[in-house]
């Protein structure tokens, strides 16, 4: 006889991701981020990195089977409210994952994850024919960073009016919205371009942080989106909140070292409201 399964009072966020040794990216940071905007985290490893603070130095992925495995045990015991995707590894685990999502009609945050911030090409010839077939078709969200957005779009981004016309341009190729992020602007300001596939174009500005452009906060934004569409928040609204999520981990509970970020406790998600 089977035990019954005790589900956490939260909704599920399903974060399926590379594993960073270092903990400044990937499935451990973003782990944290789901904690922070108010979901409980459960997660799959898509791919094992060789990793430090100063780079990536190998990439090993885990095979899709393992993946269609997990994800199977989590729909019946466990199933999520939202899913993120960020580095996939093999393009059969992106077919994977989205079907998923489908499967139980949940939201999907697509993080497109192509290079490292050190350089290192992620996604090869294959991973980008899924990313640009299976995932952007399948996202609730895509949040691509200015250069994962150059490639998807084909346009070069030199402004915030690039990234609009970017932004706009990669929401007709599938998703529901796209989240264009990290853009410097005039005055220190960080702008996030968010589009959607019906048309409407927001801009999120905020003043930028000291230090706050290291390794991992593209993954905190991302998971901290996908909880927060998990809870119910409409989309701008989830927007918003996933950003503070990221200004308070900086300002509270990280610290900027060599080519990350550095959690300091496990309760900056108590500040993200303030």
């Amino acid at each position: 006889m089977q035990s019954e399964v005790t589900r956490p009072p939260r909704p599920v966020v399903l974060v399926c991701a590379g594993l960073d040794p270092s903990g400044g990216a990937g499935l451990l940071m973003d782990s944290a981020a789901v904690r922070a905007a108010g979901a409980h985290p459960a997660g799959l490893v898509t791919c094992r990195t060789q990793q430090s603070p100063r780079g990536v130095f190998g990439v090993k992925n885990v095979p899709t089977s393992e993946i269609l495995a997990g994800l199977a045990l989590l729909a019946r015991d466990l199933p999520p409210a939202a899913v993120k995707l960020g580095l996939f590894g093999a393009p059969g685990t992106a077919r994977a994952v989205a079907g998923f999502a489908r499967r139980l009609s949940i939201p999907l945050v697509v993080d497109p994850v192509v290079r490292s911030s050190t350089g290192t090409l992620l996604v090869g010839r294959a991973g980008m024919k899924a990313l640009r077939e299976e995932l952007l078709p399948a996202a609730a969200v895509l949040t691509p960073n200015r250069e994962e957005a150059g490639i998807l779009s084909g346009l070069a981004i030199e402004s915030v009016a690039d990234a609009v016309t970017a932004a706009r341009k990669i929401a007709a190729m599938g998703p529901q919205a796209v989240l264009v992020k990290g853009l410097r602007a005039p005055r220190r300001m960080r702008v996030d371009i968010l589009a959607t596939a019906a048309g409407r174009v927001r801009r999120f500005s905020s003043l930028e942080i000291d230090g706050a452009d290291p390794h991992g906060t593209g993954c905190t934004l991302a998971s901290a989106l996908a909880a927060r569409l998990a809870a119910g928040d409409p989309l701008e609204k989830a927007v918003r909140r996933a950003r503070r999520v990221v200004r308070a981990a900086i300002r509270s509970r990280f610290r900027p070292v060599r080519g990350g970020l550095d959690l300091l406790g496990p309760t900056w998600g108590s500040f993200w409201m303030t």
